[in-house]
Formats: structure tokens, sequence, C-alpha cells
């Protein structure tokens, strides 16, 4: 691997963090994974899906925004 592919890999990786940093701040509700946004979260809860939905409506005063996939061109 030459340097300035290391650089560009460096860089993709840095922009995609700093931008899910900045995308995940504002967001209330469950959590939001790299890459992952919140399917470990639905996953988890998929058995109570309407129940879970209702708690986090009731924690966040009935609405909040999440990420199911946090890709950049998905988002």
């Amino acid at each position: 691997m030459d340097v300035s592919t290391a650089l560009l890999l460096f860089t993709a990786v840095t922009a995609y963090l700093l931008w899910f940093t900045f995308i995940s701040r504002p967001l209330k509700g469950p959590r939001v994974w790299p890459l992952l946004g919140s399917l470990p979260g639905l996953i988890e809860n998929c058995d109570r899906m309407h129940e879970w939905i209702a708690d986090n409506l009731r924690a966040t005063a009935g609405t909040y925004q999440t990420c199911i996939c946090a890709v950049p061109f998905l988002a």
C-alpha cells in the first residue's frame, strides 16, 4: 500500500467518523452505532417492538428521530 492510498483511506475513515459524530449527536431515542445504526436495538427488541417504540416515545416527550443504518448515502 503506497502512501497516497493510505492517506486516502485515513481521510475516508476520519470523514466518516466526523459525519457519524455530527449526525448522531442531536438524535434522541435508541442508541445509534457506527455502520449499524439502530439495528442492534431493533433486533434486541423485535419480540416487543410496539412496547419498545412506545417506551422510546414516552422517554422523549412524544417524538424522536433515529438512524436505522448509519451509512451516509442512505441516511
